[in-house]
């Protein structure tokens, strides 16, 4: 599959699943932002990106706060004159049963894991840059293909 010259925007970018795709598309020719909260563990990745010959552009980024969500699609394109696939890998895990929370705790998980699909901003460009079906379901198995080579590394 030919990825050159493809940007995708990443969210939850600094590590894991994310950091491994960002560097994947980057040696497979494609052009990334990196968005997540932690921004020393980002540009650890974006240098990673630039040494295996990519293109990458870091931007803070909160998904649960919807306007750093635009924000981020909005300075992707502008750099990159485009978009052609979101990513949306920021996540996190609350491990309680719903009864015992006693606080607004929650709240944090929702926000981030249900809001995150703020970024789906990018629909509109998303819909304008995608040509097929097919296009779609590449990446989607390219990004498969690289989240369990992460995961047994």
């Amino acid at each position: 599959m030919n990825l050159s010259g493809k940007v995708f925007a990443i969210t939850g970018a600094s590590r894991g699943i994310g950091a491994a795709l960002a560097i994947a598309l980057c040696q497979a020719g494609a052009k990334v932002a990196l968005g997540a909260r932690n921004l020393t563990h980002l540009k650890q990745i974006q240098e990673e990106c630039l040494n295996q010959g990519g293109e990458a552009l870091t931007i803070p980024l909160d998904v649960s706060q919807k306007e750093q969500c635009q924000t981020f699609i909005e300075q992707t394109i502008q750099t990159y004159g485009r978009l052609d696939g979101l990513i949306n890998n920021a996540g996190i895990t609350l491990i309680a049963k719903f009864e015992d929370i006693t606080d607004l705790s929650y709240l944090v998980f929702l926000h981030t894991n249900y809001d995150s699909l703020g970024c789906g901003y990018s629909l509109d460009n998303l819909v304008r840059a995608s040509s097929t079906e097919n296009n779609q379901l590449t990446v989607a198995r390219f990004a498969l293909r690289c989240s369990s080579q992460a995961s047994t590394a």
